[in-house]
């Protein structure tokens, strides 16, 4: 290992550096060792500064909702949350523990395998970042299915947007005052077991911190991180029946199984945090899910630009086609949306025995909102250093809340949320989840 010298001591470059490799090949071999013991893996987190940090933000949530954290422990006995048994424990409102799921389907059992096989080496993968999450993660799955087409393991480089500067401080080295990189791989900061899990990548991210052509680049060559479909044998042989474009779906969907199965711990924090300023509503009697809850995805803004905006009235009709003949007394709807329009109209439009909680994300980030400005929201992103990334994930994992769903899939974060929803949530809940899809997309 090559450490730089500053007058004959290592520089505090190095020293962070050393700081995070030690986290990252501690975590790694420690997760290949529980594999090949066959005992489930619990969430570790060996770096001081991480462990810190996840001790702030967690005094943080309880300072603020004032839950106790024994009594929320008990069961509940309407819903089906339970507390998280990782650690270091946190208590949750969610009704899984997304940092700890075993992947379900043949195909993302396939690509974790295909991640933690040490005999292949890494590949470079670079985010363009202009686009939003969403999108990313499902360009990420594209260039998962070229890694293995290639016979290389993934390995995302250099910066991303969304990467959330502050929580993810133990993976982040600064080269000056103004400039920092991230170490390792961007990725690691929401899904720490996606990439870099053998032992000997420690050391390869050290020779080549940043985008090398020295590796194999995914990016079919080019370093603005724009992905094609270059890998018809993997479709072909893992994805399972359908054409070419109901592979490709099926492959992202396991791609998002894969990744959102287990969870950084701060994001799951960010979920309760939220949950609870949504739901709780200053009262810490009412801080479970409400029942039948109905998640509404709205995806206007800028959208515009790319397919034809549904009105209100559609939205509203679905949720009545949901409800039709079910005797509740109140229909609780989960409103997911970034536009104040959208807000404005489904509140005016909507019956006013309707109870409309909104999400958070478009609350913390509407006074960052530039209009309907074309990527608006991954310049907030930018702007916020990555703070957005968390924001909006532990929003995604509230909307995973509802039994029911109301979405665009044109849209990637509506496709998100029902990948997630079909490979994740239906299973645990034995098929309990139903949705509507008022403008499913037709190809990728």
């Amino acid at each position: 290992m090559r450490i730089s010298k500053v007058g004959g001591r290592a520089s505090p470059i190095s020293l962070r550096v050393r700081k995070a490799l030690r986290y990252v090949s501690i975590t790694t071999l420690l997760f290949a060792l529980t594999v090949l013991n066959s005992v489930q893996m619990m969430p570790l987190y060996y770096d001081q500064e991480a462990v810190r940090l996840q001790d702030v933000m967690r005094q943080k949530f309880e300072n603020e909702s004032h839950i106790d954290a024994s009594s929320t422990r008990q069961e509940q006995s309407n819903s089906q949350h339970f507390v998280s048994t990782s650690k270091p424990s946190v208590v949750t409102l969610l009704r899984l523990d997304w940092t700890n799921q075993v992947p379900q389907s043949p195909l993302a059992r396939r690509i974790q395998q295909h991640q933690m096989d040490c005999s292949l080496p890494l590949g470079n993968f670079k985010f363009r970042n202009r686009f939003g999450l969403g999108s990313d993660l499902h360009v990420w799955s594209q260039a998962m299915c070229n890694a293995m087409h290639f016979g290389v393991r993934i390995r995302t480089v250099w910066d991303w947007l969304w990467m959330d500067q502050q929580s993810c401080q133990s993976i982040i080295i600064e080269e000056n005052k103004k400039t920092k990189r991230t170490l390792g791989s961007p990725l690691q900061c929401y899904f720490p077991r996606a990439e870099l899990q053998c032992p000997s990548d420690s050391e390869i991210v050290l020779e080549h911190p940043i985008f090398d052509s020295a590796l194999f680049n995914i990016s079919g060559g080019r370093r603005q991180g724009t992905v094609n479909w270059d890998c018809s044998s993997i479709l072909s042989s893992e994805s399972g029946d359908g054409n070419e474009m109901q592979r490709r779906f099926q492959f992202q969907e396991a791609g998002m199984e894969f990744l959102f199965g287990q969870i950084s711990q701060h994001v799951v924090e960010e979920a309760n945090r939220q949950h609870f300023l949504v739901f709780g509503s200053g009262n810490t009697s009412q801080t479970t899910t409400p029942n039948d809850l109905i998640t509404v995805h709205i995806r206007w803004g800028d959208k515009k630009r790319e397919m034809k905006l549904l009105q209100i009235q559609q939205y509203l009709n679905a949720i009545d086609q949901l409800v039709q003949g079910r005797p509740r007394p109140v229909v609780n709807v989960f409103l997911a949306t970034e536009d104040p329009e959208a807000v404005q109209q489904f509140q005016q439009q909507a019956p006013t025995d309707w109870k409309i909680y909104i999400d958070q994300f478009y609350t913390e980030l509407l006074p960052h909102r530039n209009g309907n400005e074309y990527n608006g929201v991954p310049k907030a992103a930018t702007a916020l250093e990555g703070r957005m990334g968390t924001i909006a994930l532990g929003s995604l994992l509230v909307a995973l809340e509802a039994n029911e769903f109301v979405i665009t899939t044109e849209s990637n974060w509506s496709r998100l949320l029902n990948e997630l929803r079909k490979s994740i949530v239906d299973p645990t809940c034995h098929g309990c989840t139903k949705v509507m899809d008022l403008k499913p997309i037709q190809s990728i």
